[in-house]
């Protein structure tokens, strides 16, 4: 299951690091570091935050080598959202997956791993029509992680 307060507090500066971002890239805005191209940042390169909650974000041409953990992050960039390594709140940010859903799919793949994304419907709750409306949003590739043994 996903972390109390402090994970709380992440996603909240995540979601203003996010708007902050796109507003940099629509606008033409500069970071300090030099201006953002908004045709040239096409992946996050590096997430953040300092102590006092401040997020930054870079940029890259190419995909993230590890893009499982980017969590929800990826899919403002094209990427697929890995249920296998990602926390709930992560996974309610899939079409029709919310609250109950993400729960059971972390309780799920901590029994036994998800082999592909066909093996979700074995989730209570999931059926084929979900599942195929998860494709091009989510991956099973990774080996399954759990928040707790």
């Amino acid at each position: 299951m996903t972390g109390g307060k402090n994970s709380g507090q992440a996603d909240a500066a995540l979601a203003v690091g996010l708007v902050v971002w796109g507003l940099a890239v629509t606008l033409g805005g500069s970071s300090g570091r030099g201006s953002l191209d908004p045709g040239g940042c096409k992946f996050p390169a590096a997430l953040g935050a300092s102590a006092i909650s401040a997020l930054e974000i870079g940029c890259s041409q190419t995909p993230p080598d590890d893009a499982s953990a980017l969590g929800s992050l990826g899919l403002l960039f094209g990427l697929p959202l890995e249920i296998n390594t990602v926390g709930e709140r992560a996974l309610e940010s899939l079409p029709a997956i919310g609250p109950v859903r993400a729960r059971r799919i972390v309780e799920a793949r901590c029994v036994r791993g998800f082999l592909g994304l066909d093996s979700l419907a074995r989730v209570s709750g999931i059926g084929p029509r979900t599942v195929e409306g998860l494709r091009g949003w989510a991956v099973a590739r990774a080996a399954p992680k759990c928040a707790f043994p």
